[in-house]
């Protein structure tokens, strides 16, 4: 890769009956490396010291490994997993009652983080790959402390919550002569207009995902040894699976079909948590030091059918004018189209239990939202 990128030699093609790469691929090597000398026997130029512009202070370097990036990464993804998949599907009954929405609405709600995602993943990839990948983590911080705050902002503006009478199990025979009050839903009211602070909230914890799961994963993938990459990324999808619940005292009680959980005090939490993380994910330098020798001790696995002569050739991935071929080239990758497919058919299954089925629980069975949480999760 040029312009200063890493030149990782996994991704380039051996020359048949020589025990090197290839002359092209040497040269990159030379020109990405610089005065550094050739890969594997001097650091890139951007394997620098962990800190901001000319301070770095001495403490801060302990943190400049892949143990340190490790450990900002795994409690983003902690954060990441508590609000995605945690707080905002166990919320999903509460901000119905308490906004009157239905079950299509909530659901646009919950969708709205893939469609951010799916919309911007590809480019994030494509111009992240090259670019200062920690700094992208910080953005993802960023973006997702955001999203978390909107999240939670129709709790102040809605005004304080009113939960009338208590609504009885049963509705009124055809045969009464008076509406039936209890079992039908006001149309007046005006609370279904925060739909779309939901919506833009979901978006931006969309926006701030995508870095996450793609450049996140890549810049752990670079920086350590083969064998140990495995072991990093399985640590980091352990422990994005936790997830908090916060609740609050009222009048009712959890078993009252009024009772509302302090939904919102969640969100604020993980939105100062998140938003700290963007210090330490400011202060990594582009690649951690020692990239350079792990990435020359790496050799290809990729599927070989001939795209990696073509990259070389036509120095494909140096701007967007070349993101139709690099998808082309991609999507002509068996063993990758094979994968995205079998993920794609475990997220349509996943995806919709882990959205609706604490509300299943609490509906069908009349538990409180905190069991019905506990039981879905």
């Amino acid at each position: 890769m040029k312009s200063g990128g890493i030149e990782n030699p996994a991704f380039e093609t051996p020359c048949s009956g020589l025990g090197r790469r290839c002359r092209a691929g040497s040269v990159r090597a030379g020109a990405g490396a610089g005065a550094a000398g050739p890969a594997g026997h001097g650091p890139y130029p951007e394997e620098g010291p962990c800190g901001w512009g000319p301070c770095t202070p001495r403490a801060l370097q302990l943190c400049n490994n892949s143990e340190g990036y490790l450990a900002a990464y795994s409690l983003l993804a902690i954060f990441q997993g508590v609000v995605v998949n945690g707080l905002i599907n166990i919320s999903i009954s509460t901000i119905e009652k308490r906004y009157e929405l239905n079950s299509s609405l909530t659901g646009l709600i919950s969708a709205s983080y893939d469609i951010a995602f799916c919309v911007l993943s590809l480019f994030v990839s494509y111009f992240g790959e090259r670019g200062h990948k920690p700094r992208w983590l910080a953005f993802s911080a960023f973006m997702l402390g955001l999203g978390s705050l909107v999240y939670s902002l129709p709790h102040f503006s809605s005004g304080k919550y009113q939960y009338g009478g208590k609504i009885e199990d049963t509705c009124q025979t055809a045969e009464t002569t008076f509406a039936n009050a209890t079992c039908s839903a006001s149309t007046n009211s005006s609370l279904h207009k925060y739909l779309h602070v939901f919506i833009l909230g979901q978006l931006l914890l969309g926006v701030g995902g995508t870095p996450l799961y793609t450049l996140g994963t890549a810049f752990i993938d670079d920086s350590v040894p083969k064998h140990k990459a495995s072991l990093y990324i399985g640590n980091v999808k352990t422990v994005n699976l936790l997830f908090l619940n916060y609740f609050s005292s009222t009048k009712v009680d959890q078993d009252d079909p009024r009772w509302l959980g302090a939904w919102w005090i969640g969100f604020l939490a993980c939105f100062f948590a998140i938003w700290l993380l963007i210090i330490p994910f400011s202060c990594f330098p582009r690649h951690l030091p020692g990239t350079a020798k792990i990435q020359a001790e790496k050799i290809s696995e990729t599927h070989d059918d001939g795209s990696q002569v073509l990259v070389q050739i036509n120095n494909i991935g140096q701007s967007f004018k070349d993101f139709p071929m690099a998808l082309l080239i991609l999507l002509r990758n068996p063993v990758l189209m094979s994968l995205i497919i079998a993920s794609s058919s475990e997220a349509l299954v996943a995806t919709g239990f882990a959205t609706f089925l604490p509300k299943f629980i609490e509906n069908q069975f009349g538990k409180s939202s905190s069991f019905s949480a506990t039981l879905g999760g």
